[in-house]
């Protein structure tokens, strides 16, 4: 499993200050079970589903990607440019619970994100 927060807790903070709720920041630094008590959570959980090319490259069809709450499709992306640096991630298209996403759409607890990449090829016509 991925932890975003683990890898930019910098930018989880800049994104709770954002936010302009000084519990959720306090609830951050103090620790995310202290948080679950007090019936706050800032950590999310969504399920991944990768296809085409993204499968063989990240060595599945899915898996589970817990985030910070309130968190976008364009941080979703950023985690996996992280991951493969050297994929056209312009050129990938994400849908959210089976629908097309933009990159500015917040994702909810429990949503599913599909990273489709372009496909190619097909049948040429024939010229008969």
């Amino acid at each position: 499993m991925v932890r975003v927060d683990d890898r930019v807790g910098v930018h989880a903070v800049t994104m709770l200050l954002a936010s302009g709720t000084w519990r959720n920041l306090l609830c951050f630094v103090s620790g995310w079970m202290v948080c679950r008590a007090v019936g706050y959570s800032l950590e999310m959980r969504v399920r991944m589903f990768y296809f085409g090319v993204l499968r063989e490259r990240l060595g599945g069809s899915q898996e589970w990607l817990e985030l910070v709450e309130g968190a976008t499709v364009a941080e979703v992306l950023n985690v996996y440019r992280e991951r493969l640096a050297d994929f056209p991630w312009d050129s990938i298209a994400v849908a959210v619970n089976q629908e097309y996403a933009k990159s500015d759409v917040v994702l909810e607890e429990g949503a599913e994100l599909a990273l489709l990449p372009p496909v190619s090829g097909g049948l040429e016509r024939y010229a008969g």
